[in-house]
């Protein structure tokens, strides 16, 4: 993971990103299905790079090359409807 790097997403749009609700999120967490985010000065963020970990490693009977393209796509197309 590379702070300076890597396209950050806030609460909202991880949430958008997955497509889920608060409520589903906040289930997903208790459960401890979604991975931790990163602080910073006291906000929530999670690395794209960590987001593609995850669902690389939530997904093993997918090959790796169709879940990093799965991933850019979702994480290029998140950043250009902001």
């Amino acid at each position: 993971m590379d702070i300076q790097n890597d396209r950050l997403f806030t609460r909202k749009e991880f949430l958008e990103l997955l497509q889920i609700s608060e409520p589903t999120f906040k289930k997903y967490r208790r459960r401890e299905e979604i991975p931790d985010p990163v602080i910073l000065v006291g906000q929530e963020y999670w690395p794209a790079s960590l987001i593609n970990r995850w669902i690389v490693e939530a997904n093993p009977h997918l090959s790796t090359s169709e879940l990093e393209a799965a991933a850019a796509s979702a994480i290029v197309a998140a950043d250009s409807s902001h």
